[in-house]
């Protein structure tokens, strides 16, 4: 299992709910990456202190730390806490796809090859995030001239 989330509306259902994920996880003979648990609790979009929760000794007899406020998680590809810090992704986004476009570009490829092999290496990196992050227009002429410049600095590119 690479990821779980548990979804609870108090404090005693996320102790239930972890009881039962520490019992099931025992039962299957799987062991929880605990440098990788924490607890998030928010309440009414408030982030809130939490408690750390101490496993049984059967369960490796760990402990679960609560996360701080300003401590950030990733899922699915992006840096969360209350909400998607859409900043830091845009900025991390970003720079992989100039990092893979430069890698593209870098390579003696002919010019069909070069605009294949970045549509299928390079934009994937941002366009699967259209639909979770909201992109303005300035955002994305910024992105747009960033790759121009890279494509006139590998001599791709003919400038109008």
């Amino acid at each position: 299992m690479d990821d779980i989330k548990l979804f609870v509306a108090t404090e005693i259902g996320l102790k239930r709910q972890l009881t039962c994920l520490e019992s099931f996880s025992n039962d299957i003979r799987m062991s929880l990456g605990l440098q990788k648990c924490k607890i998030h609790t928010i309440k009414r979009g408030i982030w809130h202190a939490t408690e750390d929760f101490q496993l049984t000794r059967a369960a490796g007899g760990g402990v679960i730390q609560g996360m701080a406020k300003d401590e950030a998680y990733k899922y699915l590809g992006f840096a969360q806490s209350g909400e998607i810090q859409a900043k830091q992704v845009k900025q991390k986004l970003a720079a992989e796809l100039l990092d893979r476009s430069r890698a593209v570009l870098k390579t003696q490829l002919s010019a069909l090859h070069t605009i294949t092999a970045i549509n299928s290496y390079a934009i994937p990196v941002v366009a699967w995030s259209f639909g979770v992050i909201k992109w303005s227009t300035t955002e994305l002429d910024d992105l747009n001239r960033t790759m121009r410049v890279c494509f006139t600095k590998f001599r791709k590119h003919l400038s109008h």
